[in-house]
């Protein structure tokens, strides 16, 4: 009765899982011996407890053949050959797929008959590489794939199905390569085309990116292996028969592994974005080749397709210029539209940082980031103040930007002190300074101009012009430019007076006197706090009467 229920045990175990445990090298291949081994196999797994429903994984590890339609796994020592086997029941073409993990494989294929007589194996294919590859094999032959990994200690996974459109992996579409839309010196953006099995209404696929400066990683197990790091397969519980030179093996052969170790921190960056096809990566580096690898994730099954990757290279970048601080900082922007980028960085958590920007002329726009994030975004036009408030330590990025048209000279002043900052001086939106005709004489000149309403000082200088018959009046729209008193006469300087303030803001007015008749004259003032960091209005030239 026991010899019966062992025959029939091992027939519909030969018939579940096509096992036949042996080396077809060594040309014996009897079917009694295939019994035999059967046997001990069904032996083995019945000290395991198991008769009613087989563990496929648990007698992969004991035959090292692969069964069908279950995903199995091995562990290949480095430089190390090792064989699994294949073994199809009829004449069905099989489709052999082989996933490596952390290392790229040299693999080949060999085939022999059930004939005794036959010694060795026939070459039949052979691959190397570092992706999924799948091959058909065909005929009612005994397969042998020997695998070597190249470069280090690596899992690798194996597939078998007859299916001709099988559903064990996610599908990919005809053009599955991951394409460059743009790449900018510090972004990046692909795209890729969606996966046959994507649907308006189920959550069937979700797609993940990985992005590396050092390799590509074709394959899903091959970024979890780099990316967490991998790991030496124990035996299952009960494998073998329990003898000691056995367990003595198993220690041996787990003292010799070396699986890789994970990245490090920042190596590989890795992000699962739901069902879209594309993706926008906003912290990379100039001049840097970067690797992105895009893998679609079937949700129910759990199981993985990887799409050809991309190699490519971000621009080339200047190098960032560091804003001084409690100093005026300089930047021209000569052509339309031109970036202008500097940074500062704080070491260490600061409760406020005080910003100014002074647009000589026209409009800019303005920008504060920190890693990709934009923190502070406007337009500026003459003078804007700014107080960021509890910054990390971190660098910070000030992005400047021309209008379209016209040259532009912009003055950044950064302090993390209040005091120092109160010494940059302010200047109206309206700096124009206004000559009062009706109340100009041969002599006389009476001028006005709008006051901040700080307490600053306001220096008026004068210089003679020669006489120009077609413009009589000009002013220079460059509210940076104080060159243009350095020739010219101090008149007075003078303080904000309360008494001329309109809210917060006042007008102010002068008369100028001692001027000669009939002569063409240019009038500047200049703004300052403390004797520091002076700001000029815009000049204006008027001139005095012929007649007295």
């Amino acid at each position: 009765m026991v010899l019966r229920s062992l025959s029939n045990a091992i027939h519909d175990y030969s018939r579940f899982t096509m096992v036949r445990p042996f080396d077809p090298s060594n040309g014996c291949c009897t079917g009694l011996l295939t019994e035999l081994i059967l046997l001990i196999v069904i032996l083995l797994h019945v000290r395991r407890g198991v008769a009613s429903e087989w563990p496929i994984p648990d007698v992969f590890y004991d035959t090292k053949v692969i069964p069908e339609d279950h995903e199995v796994t091995a562990y290949l020592f480095k430089n190390e050959i090792e064989s699994v086997f294949f073994l199809p029941d009829d004449e069905t073409p099989v489709s052999i797929s082989v996933i490596p993990c952390a290392s790229a494989l040299e693999w080949n294929v060999t085939y022999s008959t059930y004939n005794k007589s036959e010694q060795g194996g026939r070459p039949y294919y052979n691959y190397t590489g570092a992706g999924k590859h799948t091959f058909t094999l065909h005929g009612k032959l005994i397969f042998k794939l020997s695998l070597r990994a190249l470069t280090s200690d690596t899992r690798v996974h194996f597939f078998a199905t007859k299916q001709s459109n099988s559903a064990a992996y996610p599908a990919l579409p005809r053009d599955y390569k991951v394409e460059g839309a743009e790449v900018q010196r510090r972004r990046i953006s692909v795209s890729w085309k969606a996966s046959p099995e994507e649907t308006p209404y189920d959550n069937i696929i979700t797609y993940c990116v990985a992005i590396s400066r050092g390799r590509s990683y074709p394959t899903h197990c091959s970024l979890n292996a780099h990316l967490y790091g991998d790991s030496y397969m124990k035996p299952p519980v009960g494998a073998g028969f329990g003898f000691a030179k056995e367990k003595k093996r198993f220690r041996e052969m787990e003292r010799r592994a070396r699986p890789v170790k994970a990245a490090k921190r920042g190596q590989i960056v890795y992000k699962c974005i739901g069902s879209r096809t594309n993706y926008i990566y906003t912290r990379a580096k100039p001049n840097t080749k970067y690797f992105i690898d895009v893998y679609v994730i079937n949700n129910n099954t759990n199981r993985t397709s990887a799409y050809t990757g991309l190699e490519l290279k971000t621009m080339k970048g200047k190098k960032v210029k560091s804003l001084k601080y409690n100093k005026l900082n300089k930047v021209t922007l000569s052509r339309p539209k031109q970036k202008e980028v500097l940074k500062f960085k704080l070491t260490s958590f600061t409760s406020k940082v005080f910003l100014a920007i002074h647009a000589c002329r026209g409009k800019v726009k303005f920008q504060v980031m920190r890693r990709g994030k934009t923190i502070v975004n406007t337009r500026v036009r003459n003078i804007k103040k700014m107080t960021l408030r509890d910054l990390e330590p971190d660098d910070y990025l000030v992005k400047i930007t021309n209008s379209r048209k016209g040259r532009r000279n912009v003055r950044v002043f950064i302090s993390n002190s209040s005091q120092v900052f109160q010494q940059y001086p302010d200047l109206p939106n309206d700096t124009r300074v206004h000559v009062f005709e009706e109340q100009t004489t041969c002599n006389n000149v009476t001028i006005a101009w709008v006051e901040e309403g700080q307490r600053q000082t306001y220096c008026i200088y004068k210089k003679e012009i020669p006489v120009s018959p077609k413009k009589k009046r000009r002013r220079s729209k460059d509210s940076c430019k104080t060159s243009i008193v350095k020739s010219s006469e101090k008149i007075i300087c003078k303080k904000f007076s309360r008494k001329h303030r309109v809210g917060k803001k006042g007008v102010t007015t002068y008369e100028i006197t001692g001027l000669k008749p009939d002569t063409a004259y240019q009038f500047d003032i200049l703004v300052s706090r403390r004797k520091r960091n002076s700001l000029p209005y815009q000049s204006v030239v008027t001139q005095t009467s012929s007649e007295c």
